[in-house]
């Protein structure tokens, strides 16, 4: 068994070390993997890390809504073709 869980032990803690060092940047100040938008145009994010850092943002159409975080709030405004006016952390 010990033959077994050592290999596993030392993958999962190189793993660790991998995801760790990131440089410490928070996930909402990564770059998402972009899209084509549908007009062709800017791309947009297809994929946001699901780190929960809850914001409410009011958009140039006068729409307001809260997002798990900023990513998904700027893939909202990128695929309905706004502007965030504002985005403040709930």
């Amino acid at each position: 068994m010990r033959k077994a869980v050592a290999p596993l032990a030392t993958f999962l803690l190189t793993c660790a070390a991998v995801l760790s060092a990131g440089g410490g940047a928070s996930a909402h100040d990564r770059p998402a993997p972009a899209a084509a938008a549908p007009d062709g145009g800017r791309e947009c994010a297809d994929v946001c890390f699901s780190v929960w850092l809850p914001v409410r943002c009011v958009f140039s159409n006068g729409y307001t809504a809260q997002f798990s975080n900023r990513c998904f709030a700027e893939m909202h405004a990128c695929r309905h073709h706004l502007q965030i006016v504002s985005c403040h952390r709930v």
